[in-house]
Parts: structure tokens; C-alpha cells; sequence
């Protein structure tokens, strides 16, 4: 079985094409860049749905008291 992802983030396919795996930045979170680690992940694209016949659906769980989540919902085309 073979797993399909969406398109690399660009910084990463550079990386990769050119070999240069040594100018990623490495950085683990931290009290002191953990604000500046959100906004740099709040700034990466969602992915696209795979390219396989499934149906998607957007829906939400939970209830009041533990509070809600979004979640995306992956069926096959045929169930």
C-alpha cells in the first residue's frame, strides 16, 4: 500500500531537491518561541483532501460541557 499526501510545503521541497538539509531550522518548542511556533504553523495551508474516490464530509463533535471539535470525515465513495 502506497500513502499519497499533499504537495510539500516549499521550504521543505527545497530543501530536499537541493540537498541543503542543514539550513532547516531546527527548533524545539519553548516557553520563549512558543507564540512565534503558532503563528509560523497558523500560516501552513490545510491540505487537500487525497485524490481517491471517498466521500468528505466537514462535521462537529462534542457537546457543551467538554466542547466542540471540527473534524473532516474520510468515507469510502462506495460505503
Amino acid at each position: 500500500m502506497t500513502a499519497v499526501f499533499g504537495p510539500l510545503d516549499p521550504e521543505v521541497a527545497e530543501m530536499l531537491a537541493t540537498g541543503d538539509l542543514a539550513s532547516a531550522e531546527a527548533v524545539s518548542p519553548t516557553m520563549d518561541n512558543l507564540a512565534r511556533l503558532r503563528a509560523r504553523a497558523a500560516t501552513v495551508p490545510p491540505a487537500p483532501p487525497p485524490d481517491v474516490a471517498a466521500t468528505v464530509r466537514d462535521v462537529v463533535v462534542g457537546d457543551m460541557d467538554a466542547g466542540r471539535v471540527s473534524v473532516r470525515v474520510y468515507a469510502p465513495a462506495d460505503s
